[in-house]
């Protein structure tokens, strides 16, 4: 949008926009960290109670790699 209005108020916000959008892109990098920290927990128990690591794929959705580095 060309609208110089629209441009000005992006401009006199842009800070305020900027960091907003950080913190939102962080919150969404802690919850992803929380998911996987829980999932590799879970894998931990699973691998504890000899289940096949074909099972711990598909319950927990980690990859083989993520699972082995447990």
């Amino acid at each position: 949008n060309q609208d110089p209005e629209i441009i000005d108020i992006i401009i006199e916000n842009e800070d305020e926009i900027i960091n907003n959008t950080l913190y939102e892109k962080g919150i969404s990098q802690g919850i992803t960290q929380g998911i996987e920290q829980k999932a590799k927990e879970a894998a931990k128990k699973m691998l504890k109670k000899n289940m096949k690591i074909e099972d711990i794929i598909d319950i927990t959705g980690l990859s083989e790699k993520q699972i082995k580095e447990l």
